[in-house]
This record gives C-alpha cells, sequence and structure tokens, in this order.
C-alpha cells in the first residue's frame, strides 16, 4: 500500500516537467535492499540468530515515521464513491487462488481433478470481477488497463484506446515475453545485477530520455534484450 501512495504523493507536489527526476530519486534507495540484502543477511545469520533479521526493519521503520510525520504532505484525495467491496472479494479472492496455484504447480500436494477445479474457480472468480466492474463508474482495479482507459457507466460499452494505456500495454507485454525465455536459475542469478542496473537507469535516464524519447529507446532496449538471450542459447 505504501508504494502507490508515495507515488501519488509525488505526482501531487512535482510538476510534469520534474516527475522524472523526483521518481528516481525516491526509487533509488528501494534499490539499496536488493543490492545490500543478501549480504548483510548473511552477515547476522552468520555471526547472530536468524530471528534478529526481522529487528533490522525496528530502526528504519521508527525513523520513517518520525520523517514522514513531520515532512510529508497531508493530501487528501477526491470524493470518487463509495468504496468497491464487491470487487475487492472477487479480485481478492480469484487472485490469491490463482497465486496459490501457480505457486504448488508441480509440487503434487493437489490432485489434478481438485486443482482444475480451484483454477476454474478462479478464473470463474476473476471474470465475474470483470463484469462487475463493467457497471461501476470508478471501479476497484480497471479491467481494462491493458487495453483502453476505461469508460464508466451501464450505457457506454466502448473503449478508448488511449495513447498512454496502449504504451502500458506494450511495455508489460514486452517485458513478460522477455523474462519468460529465462530459466528459474538464471532469473535468480539476475536478481542482484538487476538491482544494480536499475538503480543506474534511474540516475542515467534522466539525461537520455528527453534525449532520445521513450518509443526509440524501448525499441533499442528489446533489440538488444532480444539478442541477449539468444546468445544465451548458444
Amino acid at each position: 500500500m505504501m508504494t502507490p501512495v508515495g507515488r501519488l504523493a509525488i505526482i501531487r507536489t512535482f510538476p510534469k516537467s520534474e516527475l522524472l527526476v523526483a521518481m528516481n530519486f525516491v526509487i533509488i534507495p528501494a534499490l539499496i535492499g536488493p543490492l545490500l540484502g543478501p549480504t548483510v543477511g548473511g552477515l547476522i545469520v552468520h555471526w547472530l540468530s536468524w530471528r534478529e533479521i526481522f529487528f533490522v526493519n525496528v530502526p528504519i521503520g521508527l525513523a520513517a515515521l518520525v520523517i514522514i510525520y513531520r515532512h510529508m504532505p497531508n493530501y487528501l484525495g477526491d470524493a470518487r464513491g463509495r468504496f468497491d467491496i464487491v470487487g475487492l472479494v472477487l479480485f481478492g479472492s480469484g487472485t490469491a487462488l490463482l497465486s496459490w496455484l501457480l505457486e504448488i504447480f508441480g509440487e503434487h500436494n493437489i490432485d489434478v481433478t481438485s486443482g482444475g477445479v480451484l483454477f476454474l474457480l478462479s478464473l470463474s472468480l476473476l471474470a465475474a470481477y470483470a463484469w462487475h466492474a463493467r457497471q461501476l463508474d470508478h471501479p476497484l482495479i480497471s479491467p481494462f488497463a491493458l487495453q483502453g482507459a476505461h469508460v464508466p457507466g451501464r450505457s457506454r460499452r466502448r473503449l478508448c484506446h488511449s495513447a498512454g494505456h496502449r504504451r502500458h500495454a506494450v511495455s508489460v507485454a514486452a517485458a513478460l515475453s522477455a523474462r519468460l525465455a529465462l530459466p528459474a536459475w538464471e532469473s535468480g542469478l539476475l536478481m542482484m545485477p538487476a538491482a544494480a542496473r536499475r538503480w543506474a537507469m534511474k540516475v542515467l535516464s534522466a539525461p537520455i530520455l528527453p534525449a532520445h524519447g521513450f518509443r526509440r529507446i524501448l525499441v533499442a532496449n528489446t533489440v538488444i534484450l532480444g539478442r541477449s538471450s539468444a546468445c544465451s542459447r548458444w
């Protein structure tokens, strides 16, 4: 819950021309965790007990609470209607069940018949949520985020395929297809270098994007990533 709230606060605080720099500044400290976490955690477990790992968050959390209380702007959201409790139940149950089935997939903890029934149940819950969301002006999560802007209301069923939604759909599809090409052990090894790469790109993206534009960078990145995946197969 803290991630979207923090980003929304940044969007409301900074003008559009400064959002990229502000977002990068906020995200960079969060990337320190994947870089230092395995090393620091290993040292703690080596010298102390594994239980002490969880106490690392206590002073950091207390310091964060003090800083937030003193410096965080108290923005209030616009009143957009009642909270979608039915949508929360349908979407939450469907995604939780589907995630659990994918987690135990291949571990033989459940028979094929039960797994199939639960899989169909999870898809039914998500389908019911998609139908439910179309009836609301402000659904919990728009089911059309990867297609176009959601047009609310019972009498309006069309989608406005805005440029922003199309770019979001393309970026998500490209990232998913690229990561599916990697085996599990390579994905695990990529955790720390990936964090370092993201950290570096948060610094470099601010001057690079205005100079070359989003489209050219995404195309070049996709080509380089595709060639790298192909080379790793040889």
